[in-house]
């Protein structure tokens, strides 16, 4: 399996997914890494999202005050982004570039850099490479990507995967990224995983794995996730 180039990309995220996006965001019902980032981020931070497909996320948090740049190699997601913009009246900046070539803005220019779907399809010392790259460029720096300690996520995608119908190219489940985090310069400030029900949704409702695993999160015989949310969300900020 090899990783989609700009064009495949494109064939995923583009304007044919304008009107649920638009919903999406007029009835503020967001993924869990759209929340997470609300969360993670303030009202009037500068944010870079790199990587950022259909930009609802990017949207989202300009919509509550935050200055947003939406990223993107693929000239269908930024038209995407565009769209959704103009029609809803967020101001949100797009720029078209490769996330593995030096970022075009000063030093420290964004509170936050952030990506959710990107680091995952290359390896890891790519991934090091990249945050290096990325690093000057913010003070904080927030990764969202599939939890590989996220047993419902792994089985639903090999099974996906096995019947032909897995879209995303080349995608590597990761249980820390604290390691390449510290090789490219950064103070890890927490990790943790969130999406739980979305590790759920990567298999049918009627598995038995799904609802043993149900059953056993919601028996309230453990304090926390178990590690078992759908991405991992590593913070890091900048020396």
């Amino acid at each position: 399996m090899e990783q989609l180039n700009s064009e495949e990309w494109g064939s995923l995220y583009n304007l044919k997914m304008l009107d649920g996006a638009i919903s999406t965001i007029n009835q503020r019902c967001y993924n869990v890494q759209t929340l997470e980032m609300l969360n993670l981020t303030n009202e009037s931070d500068s944010v870079l999202e790199i990587g950022c497909g259909t930009g609802v996320s990017s949207i989202a948090l300009a919509q509550d005050g935050r200055k947003v740049v939406a990223m993107d190699y693929s000239q269908e997601c930024l038209k995407l982004v565009s769209e959704i913009a103009s029609r809803t009246g967020i101001k949100v900046d797009t720029i078209m570039h490769d996330a593995t070539i030096e970022l075009p803005y000063s030093d420290k220019y964004f509170d936050v850099i952030f990506h959710a779907g990107l680091l995952e399809h290359f390896e890891f010392n790519e991934r090091v490479e990249m945050l290096k790259l990325w690093r000057p460029k913010c003070k904080r720096m927030i990764s969202l990507v599939p939890n590989a300690a996220s047993l419902t996520y792994r089985l639903g995608k090999h099974l996906l995967e096995k019947s032909n119908r897995w879209q995303f190219g080349i995608e590597n489940a990761i249980y820390t990224q604290s390691p390449e985090f510290t090789s490219a310069g950064y103070t890890v400030e927490k990790e943790y995983t969130v999406g739980i029900k979305e590790a759920m949704d990567f298999l049918p409702r009627w598995h038995w794995f799904r609802i043993c695993m149900s059953k056993l999160l919601d028996s309230n015989e453990f304090e926390d996730d178990c590690r078992q949310g759908y991405l991992l969300v590593t913070v890091g900020v900048t020396k």
